[in-house]
């Protein structure tokens, strides 16, 4: 799995490349793990770098690499269980330009899907730390769909994220857990 998401990840961005169509992004909010453990928000993050591959008019499709943080809180028996996991994600999005103005505002719709790999993180329960993905409780492997709302302003990129995992990472037996977020980002063309 690791290695097939390392070709899809430089197969996406690893093409010859012109310029403004590179971008970079950060980003912050929060995430929590949704389905039948339902856990409540936690501080999230995302850094990382796309690019956009021009397809007819405004219409186009973005493949990225994040680093993304993710995470939940969620109290069971009394007992506080406190979850991070870092995952580097391949969203790929479709996107539809829409210009607002003469001075270059646009606004961009975009929707699709990710895979994800959790390589690393801490997990928190009844006082004792424990690696999120070594004892095989969490899935390293996720895969949700995503949505976009993005204002570009010249070179300037500003968005809010909404992803939900279609895919159960929980390795027990249970109950499912579906990873969620929402991300305010800031970004540049490059």
């Amino acid at each position: 799995m690791k290695k097939l998401l390392m070709v899809i990840a430089f197969v996406s961005i690893g093409i010859v490349a012109s310029a403004q169509n590179w971008k970079g992004e950060i980003g912050f909010g929060a995430s929590r793990h949704g389905g039948d453990f339902d856990g409540d928000y936690r501080f999230s993050w995302l850094a990382g770098v796309g690019y956009e591959f021009e397809v007819s008019g405004p219409f186009s499709i973005q493949p990225s690499i994040n680093i993304v943080k993710k995470g939940t809180n969620k109290k069971v028996s009394g007992s506080k269980i406190k979850s991070n996991a870092y995952y580097l994600e391949v969203p790929v999005m479709a996107s539809y330009r829409f210009l607002l103005s003469d001075i270059n505002l646009n606004l961009v719709p975009q929707v699709g899907a990710y895979l994800g790999y959790g390589f690393a993180g801490k997990t928190k329960a009844a006082g004792i730390k424990a690696d999120t993905f070594s004892n095989r409780s969490i899935k390293e492997q996720d895969f949700g769909i995503a949505f976009k709302i993005e204002a570009e302003w010249q070179d300037y990129l500003f968005g809010l994220r909404y992803s939900t995992g279609l895919k159960d990472i929980n390795n027990g037996s249970s109950g499912s857990i579906r990873n969620k977020s929402i991300l305010f980002s800031v970004g540049v063309r490059f």
